[in-house]
């Protein structure tokens, strides 16, 4: 008995294994594709065969699939900004993570998605670290600026200096007399002199203009890296407070509906059970009621979810449940 038990087990282990990796595969490949059709929709206005007048029109009254328009220019976008490859190796971490790497430059976003573990974190947790990047980024872009400008400017001085050189040289090569008519030694000396002292001066004034540079721009993003992991933790902890709060507050709701519904569950059964047909019939009324009123309320809840698997999975379950319960009535 004990190995049938095993055995059957297994069994069920592997099938649902096999399930996650297709619905892996599955979500992997929709990212893609729902992103190429909906701006093949968009872009061609494909809508208008359809019988809508607008984009949002179709999004929001097909029938077939509800999407809210921002939900469907994400994908879109997904598409446009991500190779098929990147988007299909990283859709396991969502939609939403995956609209925050974007926003990071194409060729920074594969080594960012490979050196940090982002199914792990929390939308919230990934948004700070690209934005601490980003920070960075902007940071060695400005010194890597400055630095092309001096030495531009280096450059420059050396041009102007070699020129000099060249009018010395060609000054000492003249005829004693003529250098006489146009220098005499001891002005050539002053020249160099001057030439030498400015020169110095401007590499001194901009090495020490780089070094302040660099300095300010490490203090400045390493006191923005400690303000945004003291923010985090702020969020994190106000975060916790409000959803222990959400959650007492919720337990106090639902420990006195579930009283209520005590009560009311052993008026109903006392009315079944009095052999009343009236009183039956009546009670039936109620459960009956407050059936549809809870699938009514269940159903819309589903259709505010966003995410289009987690929508698609609570469908199936609750169709699966309710051919069960009419089975059930029919047997």
């Amino acid at each position: 008995m004990e190995n049938t038990e095993i055995t059957v087990s297994m069994k069920t282990a592997m099938a649902e294994h096999q399930h996650i990796c297709e619905c892996y595969r599955t979500a992997a490949t929709a990212i893609v594709e729902m992103g190429r059709s909906l701006k093949n929709i968009r872009d061609y206005k494909l809508y208008i065969a359809l019988g809508y007048e607008s984009f949002k029109n179709y999004l929001e009254s097909n029938g077939d699939y509800t999407f809210k328009e921002r939900q469907a220019y994400t994908y879109i976008k997904l598409y446009e900004d991500n190779s098929t490859k990147f988007l299909e190796e990283h859709a396991s971490i969502g939609v939403t993570k995956l609209e925050l790497l974007s926003k990071l430059p194409e060729y920074e976003r594969e080594e960012f998605a490979d050196t940090h573990d982002l199914g792990g974190m929390t939308v919230e947790e990934v948004k700070k670290l690209i934005k601490e990047k980003q920070a960075l980024g902007e940071q060695l872009t400005f010194l890597e600026e400055e630095k092309k400008e001096q030495t531009e400017s280096a450059e420059s001085l050396r041009a102007e200096l070699e020129e000099l050189r060249e009018k010395l040289k060609q000054a000492e090569d003249k005829p004693i007399e003529v250098v006489k008519r146009d220098l005499d030694e001891e002005e050539i000396d002053k020249i160099r002199l001057s030439i030498r002292q400015e020169l110095h001066a401007e590499h001194m004034k901009e090495l020490n203009s780089l070094k302040k540079s660099s300095r300010e721009a490490v203090k400045a993003a390493e006191a923005e890296k400690n303000n945004a992991l003291k923010e985090a933790q702020t969020e994190r902890d106000n975060a916790v407070k409000e959803a222990v709060a959400k959650y007492e507050t919720a337990l106090s709701k639902a420990k006195a509906e579930a009283e209520e519904a005590d009560h009311a569950k052993a008026e109903l059964e006392k009315k079944l059970k009095s052999g009343n047909a009236d009183e039956a019939r009546v009670a039936l009324k109620i459960i009956f009621e407050n059936v549809q009123k809870g699938l009514t309320e269940f159903i819309e809840k589903i259709n505010d979810i966003e995410d289009p698997q987690t929508k698609e999975k609570f469908i199936t379950v609750t169709s699966q449940w309710l051919r069960q319960a009419a089975d059930d009535l029919e047997g």
